[in-house]
């Protein structure tokens, strides 16, 4: 038995008909299948630092404005991301002196 070939080693017409094959054959897939498991994982890892940054501004905000411990809260942001969001919103403002 023939063993099978991955997908990223297949040809682009593999299994396709006669018409599908005439279409895929003036397209080069080589070049546009090649870069976009990449750039879709590029995407997400900045999409996720993004978001993971914007979590750390908003618990210091909240920690600033509940005259919390800031620093505390800006790592509980870096560490927990936006899970993090909620409990500094549920934690117990100091009380002025």
């Amino acid at each position: 038995m023939k063993p099978r070939k991955a997908f990223w080693d297949r040809a682009p017409s593999d299994g396709l008909s006669g018409s599908q094959k005439a279409f895929l054959g003036s397209v080069r897939h080589d070049i546009l299948l090649e870069n976009k498991p990449r750039a879709l994982q590029m995407l997400t890892a900045y999409t996720l630092v993004a978001i993971n940054i914007i979590s750390i501004f908003i618990c210091y905000d909240i920690a600033k404005n509940r005259r919390g411990n800031t620093r505390f809260w800006g790592l509980m942001g870096v560490f927990f991301g936006p899970v993090a969001i909620p409990f500094a919103l549920f934690c117990k403002p100091k009380k002025q002196e």
